[in-house]
Formats: structure tokens, sequence, C-alpha cells
């Protein structure tokens, strides 16, 4: 998360419980879009395009961030991991980056 993004409560016990419930170690879930006057208005995903996803795999994520061919720009979902499967697989964020952090 960064300076324009916000956590509603329950969001994260949400996603967790989704997340174990499917034995996922990632999981993802819709965003609520806020103008910057603060009034919400729709979901980044219509419900029923992200329903139809009970797994994303590594080649439908990169195929929904081609600018311009995919549909919906999955690039945008805050996705939450397990500890283990970061550290298994010697993943961090690279912190020095300023522009496009949300894409990784």
């Amino acid at each position: 998360l960064d300076s324009d993004d916000a956590v509603y409560p329950g969001r994260i016990c949400a996603m967790i419980d989704r997340a174990e419930k499917a034995g996922a170690e990632i999981a993802v879930d819709n965003l609520q879009v806020v103008r910057e006057d603060g009034v919400a208005e729709e979901t980044m995903f219509p419900a029923d395009y992200l329903e139809g996803l009970s797994e994303i795999s590594l080649a439908d994520y990169i195929a929904g961030n081609v600018v311009f061919e995919s549909r919906f720009n999955l690039g945008y979902l805050k996705p939450i991991f397990q500890r283990q499967f970061l550290n298994e697989n010697g993943l961090r964020y690279d912190e020095g980056l300023v522009i496009g952090e949300d894409y990784i």
C-alpha cells in the first residue's frame, strides 16, 4: 500500500479467510474507486468478472496488463501474500521504485 491506497475495516481478514479456504498463497479482491473529492464510486472491476476468476495464472496476469489489449488491467489488484511463500521464493518489493510500483 502507498499514499493513494486505503484499506477498509475487515478487508484483510476477509482476504485471508478466502485465501485459507482456497489453499492459496496469494489473494486479491476488488478495489473501491474513490474520486479526489472523497466520493466513492464504482468498484474497479465488475463483481461477476472477478468472481469468474477463481484462479489467475501468471500468463493471465501478464495478459491482463497489456496496454490497450486487456479488458481489465489486473496490475491494479492489491495482493496479499503468505509470508512463507515470500520467504521460500526470496521475494521482496523494491522500495526504491517511485513509479509503476503498483504493478509489481
